[in-house]
């Protein structure tokens, strides 16, 4: 009785728009697979609406849409790691767009700008994954710059055992984060597009790092954003 009395009061709470799309959502999935090339076309457009109508619009993507709501401002991690995606797909014209705000919004020391502003090694590192294969797709010295100032940035933060734990995010809980296995692909990628600098070898360091939080069983410690388990 106490869930449904809930149910119906979370519900008169939804603005009209909210409650249309719990409707759909109700009614599942459509009986037949639409197929790959469907689901792509569809995935590749709604990314250019969320960087079309961008509550900043300025050339990044919406960090999220809110049916009452509706689009949010720009947030540059996902921008920054969406790049590589519409690259593969073509989208040149997107992808430069959300390179030129990168680049616009980065920072003194290879950071790039955020909020709140603070060098943020998880973020860097996704944005990283972006202006190296910008660059390297590309061709451009502009996005060749900011990667070698994000990419500088992470090599130079990381401590000598391999682990990142100078700039910590704002949004998780304070400690190691094995995880960041994520940013050191982007060392890995700006290795690629300019081979000599230290890059990879850093990345190398932080994954041998990681694997040492691995268990018997496979598990890997300090793996959440959250909780230290």
């Amino acid at each position: 009785m106490l869930k449904t009395l809930k149910t119906l009061y979370n519900d008169f709470q939804l603005a009209p728009a909210e409650r249309a799309a719990k409707k759909r959502d109700a009614a599942g999935l459509p009986a037949s697979d639409p197929g790959i090339d469907a689901a792509i076309a569809v995935c590749t457009a709604w990314l250019g609406r969320a960087q079309d109508f961008s509550a900043t619009a300025d050339g990044g993507v919406a960090r999220d849409w809110h049916v009452a709501k509706g689009w949010a401002t720009s947030y540059p991690e996902t921008t920054g790691y969406i790049v590589p995606t519409l690259l593969a797909l073509g989208e040149e014209a997107r992808a430069r767009r959300m390179l030129d705000w990168l680049c616009a919004i980065q920072l003194e020391g290879g950071k790039i700008d955020a909020v709140p502003v603070k060098s943020v090694t998880f973020n860097t590192g996704q944005i990283l994954i972006g202006l190296a294969i910008g660059a390297r797709t590309l061709g451009d010295a502009k996005y060749l710059e900011a990667m070698h100032g994000a990419a500088r940035f992470l090599r130079d933060s990381l401590d000598p055992d391999g682990c990142w734990r100078s700039h910590p995010s704002p949004f998780t809980h304070a400690g190691e984060k094995a995880y960041e296995t994520h940013v050191s692909w982007g060392l890995f990628e700006a290795e690629r597009t300019a081979p000599g600098e230290g890059y990879g070898a850093a990345g190398l360091r932080q994954v041998d790092w990681a694997l040492g939080k691995m268990q018997a069983n496979g598990w890997v410690d300090d793996c959440c954003l959250q909780h230290k388990d």
